[in-house]
Parts: C-alpha cells; sequence; structure tokens
C-alpha cells in the first residue's frame, strides 16, 4: 500500500493525517509463526518439589521458606524461586510465624493508667546546648496522671548520680516521709542513657 502511494505522489504522513490513522497502518506488519513452547530444563513438579520440602522442613524445623530455599538449592540441587518455596510451604502449613519485636511487647506490658495521682511516675531526659556552656542533660521525674514534672536535675553530665539526684528531689517533694507501701510505680523508656 506504501508503494501504490509514493506511486501517485502522495506521502505516507499525509495519507495517515487525512484518513486519521497512524502511519504504521500503511507498513507490512511482519508475524511470527507461534512457537510450540519447549519444556523447562531441569523442571519440578508440583509433587516432587513439595516431597523435597517436606524433607528439608523434617530436617530444619526452624528455617523458613527463604532458607529451605537454599538448602533445596545446597543439598538437592533444585533451582526453584522464593514464591514458589513459600507458597508451597504455606499450602503444606510449614510456614514459621514472624517473631514479634520485643520491643512491642515491651510496651504492651506497661501499667495501665493512673487513676489517682502519685501512682505511676517516668522517668526521661532531653539535652539542650548552652551558648558559652556547652551541651546540658535535664532529667525529669514526671507523673504520668498530669504530667506534671515531680522532680528534675539539670547538670552537664548524666549519670546515676545525677539520675538519683533528680529522684531524691521528686520523692521529697511528694512523699516526705517515704515511698514505702504508697504503690508508686517508676517507669522508664529503656532509652540508650539508662
Amino acid at each position: 500500500m506504501a508503494n501504490e502511494l509514493r506511486k501517485h505522489g502522495i506521502s505516507i504522513k499525509d495519507a495517515a493525517d487525512i484518513l486519521g490513522v497512524p502511519r504504521s497502518r500503511f507498513y507490512p506488519r511482519t508475524r511470527k509463526k507461534k512457537e510450540t513452547a519447549e519444556p523447562r530444563q531441569n523442571y519440578i513438579t508440583e509433587k516432587e518439589l513439595s516431597v523435597s520440602i517436606k524433607t528439608a522442613c523434617n530436617r530444619y524445623p526452624l528455617y523458613g521458606y527463604r532458607r529451605i530455599r537454599i538448602i533445596l538449592k545446597r543439598e538437592y540441587n533444585i533451582s526453584v524461586s522464593q514464591k514458589r518455596v513459600h507458597r508451597i510451604m504455606n499450602k503444606l502449613g510449614l510456614s514459621q510465624q514472624r517473631l514479634k519485636n520485643r520491643r512491642i511487647v515491651q510496651m504492651k506490658e506497661r501499667p495501665s493508667e493512673p487513676s489517682k495521682p502519685n501512682q505511676i511516675w517516668e522517668m526521661d531526659m532531653t539535652k539542650t546546648y548552652l551558648n558559652g556552656y556547652g551541651w546540658l542533660y535535664i532529667m525529669a521525674i514526671i507523673d504520668r496522671y498530669d504530667r506534671s514534672i515531680v522532680g528534675y536535675e539539670i547538670n552537664s553530665r548524666s549519670r546515676a548520680t545525677e539520675w538519683l539526684k533528680a529522684f531524691d528531689k521528686a520523692v521529697k517533694n511528694r512523699f516526705p516521709n517515704g515511698t514505702r507501701d504508697q504503690g508508686l510505680t517508676l517507669q522508664v523508656d529503656n532509652g540508650r542513657l539508662y
């Protein structure tokens, strides 16, 4: 068709614009012959793979699908994708449960909200830079009931002695006779400076 248009002096671009079709319509398409799909080499059937996965999981009961795939490759010389191993392990009920983050579990074990003051105190620390002096650490004891600061210590160092000074100030402020049998809980956020 392109040759016929050229004979009559019409360019393919002009003809495509007039008809409102793309220029590729005027060129012949080369159609590829459908090739019969060859069977993949070293392909393992689902049943054979399931048996291999079961034996690997019996030998290594704590391994997940990633490690089982490596074992299949190393010990059984079976190349298979992670997705396939994961799918078959789920189907067979051999998948391992993920371990929960320990920090999240610890945070769930926090005491419930206090119903009155002086039940739960929290310890927290921040640092700030003061021109001409350097870094200052502010250690505070906070009552969780009303979020008020019960005791604090400001120092250029953050050691255990400074924390004890802040705690002593808080105890003397709220419990002049001592904290024994008062039901007080002291809570920290497990930061790196405790």
